[in-house]
């Protein structure tokens, strides 16, 4: 009886500790889109060039995204009363470098292309940006899902 009460228990806490992974990440990619379409959209009244603009969107969406993510991510675990700088910083160690690298091969590429390839067709505004986030974004959220399970699974390390 004891058993399936902690099983149940358990599942419960991991749907929960699934679910406030990937809200950080929806909140991350929230501040990406505020970012890249931030910066896009101002500096695109100062340079039209088509090379400069998509790089700007992919510099916006990674100071948005960092910044929305951190904040979230500590708010969820103050709110839960288990931040700790030792967690937080073990946290950092496992997911920064993974969700970089992804980011590098994934997203970022997908928004820098996906944007280009729309602004060389005459589709201006904030659509090519906004698009092409989704789309890259999307590819990221699979992989760095996978990962956490393989963390999990591996390591039995909880993110």
């Amino acid at each position: 009886m004891y058993k399936n009460l902690e099983r149940r228990v358990e599942k419960r806490n991991e749907k929960k500790s699934f679910l406030n992974f990937n809200k950080e990440l929806i909140f991350g990619e929230i501040g990406a889109v505020f970012g890249a379409n931030f910066l896009s959209l101002s500096l695109s009244h100062i340079y039209s060039s088509s090379k400069i603009i998509p790089f700007v969107a992919v510099v916006g969406a990674l100071l948005g995204s960092s910044l929305f993510w951190v904040i979230l991510r500590v708010y969820d675990q103050t709110r839960e009363r288990y931040f700790s700088m030792k967690k937080f910083s073990s946290d950092l160690l496992y997911f920064s470098p993974v969700a970089f690298i992804i980011s590098l091969l994934t997203y970022y590429p997908s928004i820098f292309l996906i944007s280009r390839y729309f602004l060389i067709h005459k589709r201006f505004g904030i659509f090519p940006v906004f698009v092409s986030q989704i789309l890259g974004f999307s590819f990221f959220l699979i992989l760095i899902n996978i990962y956490r399970f393989l963390l999990i699974k591996m390591k039995n390390k909880r993110l």
